[in-house]
């Protein structure tokens, strides 16, 4: 029902030439786009995923955040970029590995987050294209003989638009509640 135009368009080259196109919404919305185009199992496996990863980085900034304050003001107070790599070994030997490596596993976390971003960005389509025409054969394959399976298609179809808001909100809040709360705590 949704950008039906677009989805045709895109079917009809992967279905002719097996070719697809990179899928910024599902790049950007991972999880979420997938539960909003009722890809629910996948939906599931991202946005879990995803939430995990905002916990865990929420979490370490939260608890450790007189270690990244730290780490910050190493360098803001830095004058260059040369100087900086020049003080920064021995920034990090005043540090345990436990230490270092909370340093770095936000970044690793987002370097994660964005690899998914792009596999999803390019895989979506083509798996967007199966989950339909399994779904279209399912329908087609368990209509009783007195029932249309156009007029199944057709409320079985679509997008879930109330999935998609609830999950903004709920990424919404677990963005910018710990911030809240600790600015006010």
């Amino acid at each position: 029902k949704q950008n039906t135009p677009y989805f045709i368009r895109i079917f009809s080259n992967i279905k002719n030439f097996n070719k697809s196109k990179f899928n910024f919404s599902a790049a950007l919305f991972t999880g979420g786009y997938l539960l909003y185009r009722k890809m629910y199992k996948l939906g599931a496996l991202f946005a879990s995923l995803q939430l995990l990863m905002l916990v865990v980085e929420t979490y370490l900034t939260l608890a450790f955040s007189s270690l990244f304050t730290e780490y910050y003001t190493f360098i803001q107070e830095s004058s260059s970029f040369s100087e900086m790599m020049s003080n920064y070994g021995s920034f990090m030997a005043n540090h345990t590995f436990a230490e270092t490596m909370i340093l770095y596993l936000p970044t690793f976390i987002d370097i994660i987050r964005i690899v998914m971003m792009i596999v999803l960005g390019i895989c979506f389509n083509m798996m967007y294209f199966k989950h339909c025409k399994k779904q279209i054969n399912l329908i087609k394959s368990t209509a009783k003989p007195d029932e249309n399976p156009e007029s199944t298609l057709q409320t079985k179809g679509g997008v879930n638009t109330a999935l998609a808001v609830s999950l903004l909100v709920t990424y919404l809040i677990i963005t910018y509640l710990p911030n809240l709360i600790s600015a006010f705590g």
